[in-house]
């Protein structure tokens, strides 16, 4: 199949979006550039494969953290959430999308996602939001602070990414 159609005006790509990404910007300035765009948006939809189903769902998440030069992107998690076992069971059918709704932007990464339970690396990344959406159970152990047990993070190792700059 032919990556260009000719018309009167010469050939032109089938796929001007797509022709429009192989040009400059080289690739680390790629990358950077979608590095500060998901820093900047803060909030996306995180979309998995719903465990014993063909479903997929998306539920709203704020980053975390970034590792590797911002190329693996890290959400908080409730450990004994229905999410950790969609992503336990489906780690490679994980897709994190991102929009910036003032200038219409957006960003689509997909890639193998992990659960994280270390307790140095929850701490490490651990938000001073998480009691609030967490709640204190009253029992001293699941008070949402860095030491509570439902508290895990998501790690998504990007192996694509889809942007209109990228």
């Amino acid at each position: 199949m032919s990556s260009t159609i000719p018309t009167a005006k010469g050939d032109q790509p089938t796929d001007p979006y797509k022709a429009k990404s192989l040009e400059d910007p080289p690739l680390a300035q790629k990358v950077e550039d979608l590095v500060d765009f998901i820093s900047e948006a803060k909030f996306g939809m995180l979309t998995t494969k719903v465990s014993g189903s063909d479903y997929l769902t998306s539920r709203c998440m704020a980053l975390a953290g970034k590792e590797h030069g911002g190329i693996d992107l890290l959400f908080h998690i409730n450990l004994l959430s229905s999410k950790t076992l969609d992503l336990t069971t489906h780690p490679r059918e994980v897709n994190m999308s991102f929009l910036d709704q003032v200038s219409g932007s957006w960003a689509s990464i997909s890639g193998t996602a992990s659960i994280v339970a270390d307790r140095a690396t929850v701490e490490k990344y651990y938000s001073a939001t998480l009691p609030a959406w967490l709640g204190d159970l009253g029992d001293g152990v699941h008070d949402g602070s860095p030491s509570d047990p439902r508290i895990g993070l998501i790690r998504l190792e990007a192996k694509l990414a889809t942007a209109p700059d990228t």
